[in-house]
């Protein structure tokens, strides 16, 4: 896992710890990177997602979550969480004989995953060559997932692969140019 600061002063860059006016060319509103700013592996501990390609990740609570993916030809349904100020990964626990609560998403990728309140929302991907298009919801203070169940009579997604979703007030976008037919 790597990072790199993002900050910058609006209008002006940074360099060398000092502030100066936007070089000649650049355009109001640019955000450049001072030329200070480099990339560095971060250090953690725990235990860490496997090398998994096509999943989400989303962030709350000074944490960022990893849900499922592909590893090589292998499919999860896991849950991940990176605490950044402690720089730790834990695998959360979704074994159902343990904590008798609804079951977890089937196994997936190429799904997409925001961040709401106190709650992750998972959505599509490709689950054991189908299209699942279920929002599923884990809370993130009990553990627990559910499954959301849409309004009577609303028009539902159909599932779809490598799309993308974002949170704006309260409401989930899903983008996608098209879904793929499995």
């Amino acid at each position: 896992m790597w990072q790199i600061s993002l900050t910058s002063t609006a209008g002006k860059v940074e360099a060398e710890g000092s502030v100066s006016p936007m070089p000649p060319g650049g355009q109001q509103g640019q955000h450049q990177l001072a030329s200070h700013r480099q990339w560095e592996e971060v250090q953690f501990s725990g235990e860490s997602p496997p090398t998994c390609c096509n999943f989400p990740v989303a962030c709350a609570r000074d944490s960022m979550f990893v849900f499922s993916g592909q590893t090589g030809a292998e499919v999860t349904n896991s849950l991940f969480q990176f605490h950044f100020v402690s720089r730790t990964w834990t695998r959360i626990s979704t074994e159902l004989v343990l904590r008798d609560c609804p079951n977890p998403p089937m196994r997936r990728y190429g799904h997409s995953m925001v961040a709401y309140d106190r709650f992750l929302y998972v959505f599509g991907g490709a689950a054991d060559n189908i299209l699942p298009n279920e929002l599923h919801c884990f809370d993130l203070e009990d553990e627990t997932w559910s499954l959301v169940t849409p309004a009577a009579g609303s028009s539902v997604p159909s599932g779809r692969l490598f799309h993308a979703a974002t949170v704006v007030g309260d409401a989930l976008y899903l983008v996608s140019r098209n879904h793929l037919e499995l």
